[in-house]
């Protein structure tokens, strides 16, 4: 038997008050007695009282929905990745605690050149987008002016506000790390084309390099997210560079060149030291423990949902969030997998 739903009607006839003030206690109205707000508020969860998204989205013009907007890949696949599949989880529990939910679309790198805004947006589900690694800032300043409030995530920009992990500085810290632990000569493991993000962690290693005057053509090694790593570790090893450290893009190369040193016989950390940047949770149970870069993502997601809803108020108008950025700090985080170097070199 289909269970019946709870109506106002229901819980204004057991709190014995009237539909309307049932329906402006709910909707938060502060101009009733205290007491009688507790009893229509208690009354209402006891019955299991939902009000009616669609009514409320027709009176008031919002539907309570974020989108998230995702930028799709045959290659690379975000949603699969622990590092956002964790930000993602944080997102929702956020917009849950705010009464929001969240809607996820996707995005194509065709849709990005051509403007196409996804159905999540032409057919007017939400309210406002956060966008994931999406960096095409004419795409975002055309979903902007379809959707009314967009807040894109992993990626600093000026046209909308934006929510960034400051990768320099983690680049910065793991390079004075390495050289503090005498490392001399170095390699860099990335993805293809290591620009954004990844570009950035490496620009802040050179700099730690200058600062010790030991600037150097570091070899640099790219990787398909969807092949296997070995033939990138093997170009490392073949570029004539006696390399004694290796700074991974993320902690999920870094495994994987972990695993492939030690299929060629090498030692990690012995022979080479090995270091990531993330901190996964599976970083700390690898063997050796992943010497790596610390990025909250709780309070990435928390910002992000901060910043949006912020940029939804009525007062809106009072605070301009156009290219307001966060950076989200990071933290060296030491462990197993880069020692003193012990080698000549």
């Amino acid at each position: 038997m289909e269970k019946k739903v709870t109506t106002l009607d229901d819980v204004a006839k057991k709190a014995g008050v009237s539909r309307i003030t049932v329906s402006r206690i709910l909707r938060g109205s502060p101009n009733h007695r205290p007491r009688t707000i507790s009893l229509v508020n208690r009354t209402a969860k006891e019955l299991g009282y939902r009000p009616n998204a669609i009514a409320r989205a027709f009176r008031t013009n919002k539907t309570g929905v974020i989108g998230l907007l995702v930028q799709r890949s045959k290659e690379h696949d975000l949603l699969g990745e622990i590092f956002y599949s964790t930000l993602i989880s944080t997102l929702e529990t956020r917009l849950i605690q705010k009464d929001y939910s969240i809607l996820l679309g996707g995005v194509s790198y065709e849709d990005i050149i051509s403007r196409q805004m996804p159905s999540i947006v032409q057919q007017g589900y939400c309210e406002g987008v956060v966008t994931l690694r999406i960096d095409d800032d004419e795409y975002l300043r055309e979903l902007n002016r379809n959707v009314g409030s967009v807040v894109t995530l992993d990626f600093k920009t000026q046209c909308v506000p934006s929510v960034s992990v400051a990768h320099y500085r983690g680049g910065f810290q793991m390079g004075r790390h390495m050289i503090q632990l005498g490392h001399r000569k170095f390699a860099f493991l990335t993805a293809p084309n290591p620009s954004g993000n990844f570009g950035s962690s490496f620009d802040g290693f050179r700099a730690a390099l200058a600062e010790a005057d030991l600037s150097q053509d570091v070899p640099v090694a790219s990787c398909n997210w969807a092949s296997a790593q070995q033939p990138a570790i093997q170009r490392l090893m073949t570029t004539g560079h006696d390399f004694t450290a290796v700074f991974c893009a993320n902690d999920y190369l870094a495994l994987v060149a972990i695993r492939e040193f030690r299929n060629m016989g090498l030692r990690v950390p012995e022979d080479i030291s090995v270091a990531g940047f993330d901190d996964l949770e599976t970083s700390i149970l690898s063997s050796p423990a992943l010497t790596t870069i610390r990025v909250d993502r709780k309070a990435m997601g928390e910002h992000a949902v901060d910043l949006i809803l912020g940029s939804l108020k009525s007062d809106r108008k009072s605070k301009d969030y156009t290219g307001l950025n966060i950076e989200i700090p990071v933290e060296l985080i030491p462990r197993d997998s880069v020692i003193p170097n012990k080698r000549n070199v």
